[in-house]
């Protein structure tokens, strides 16, 4: 694992995004590629880095910070790990049978490959968000921005026309709001610490 390549990747995710799909996409990466080499070591990197920050500024609630144990604190980022993977194969389906019915591509590993390159700044915005005070606001514009970059990201991965760009976004949204919520309660009642 080349810990600058992932961390430049991370950087470069946020910065210039669209020259990092570019790069990925004319490398045409294949799928066990893509989770060996960038998605496992960056997702389980983060979860390591928010776990030690968890441990020494506390969990972050709306409320304030709790200290939690470290088995619960762990428990919580295994959570995190498996919930990102589950919603990135989910979402991955989602993504590519809406591209087919807008016009688009129906490509699973290009949606996957979609869905975790923009999500690159929602996972560095998951390593700040961990800090005290200002964590929240990086978080919340970071993951704000992933959603930009999800809407420009159709028409470059999926071939969905920019005529229903917005449309496949809207759809998309509502799709994962309901998933994630559906998601979020079954991994919740598994991973969620008991405060």
């Amino acid at each position: 694992m080349d810990v600058k390549k992932l961390f430049n990747l991370l950087i470069d995710g946020v910065i210039k995004p669209e020259e990092v799909w570019k790069d990925f996409l004319s490398a045409d990466i294949r799928l066990n590629e893509l989770l060996k080499n960038y998605v496992v070591p960056i997702v389980v990197s983060i979860a390591v880095i928010t776990f030690l920050l968890n441990m020494i500024f506390g969990y972050p609630l709306v409320n304030g910070r709790v200290h939690l144990s470290f088995i619960r604190t762990l428990w919580l980022g295994v959570g995190n790990v498996v919930g990102f993977f589950i919603s990135l194969y989910i979402f991955g389906w989602v993504g590519a049978f809406l591209a087919e019915k807008f016009g688009g591509e129906n490509n699973f590993e290009k949606a996957v490959l979609m869905l975790f390159l923009i999500s690159l700044p929602s996972l560095v915005g998951q390593v700040l968000g961990t800090l005290p005070i200002v964590g929240f606001f990086f978080s919340l514009i970071l993951s704000i921005y992933s959603l930009v970059l999800l809407y420009k990201a159709f028409p470059i991965f999926l071939k969905v026309s920019k005529n229903n760009q917005v449309k496949i976004f809207i759809l998309f949204l509502i799709a994962s709001v309901v998933l994630g919520m559906i998601l979020g309660a079954l991994m919740g009642a598994v991973f969620s610490p008991r405060i």
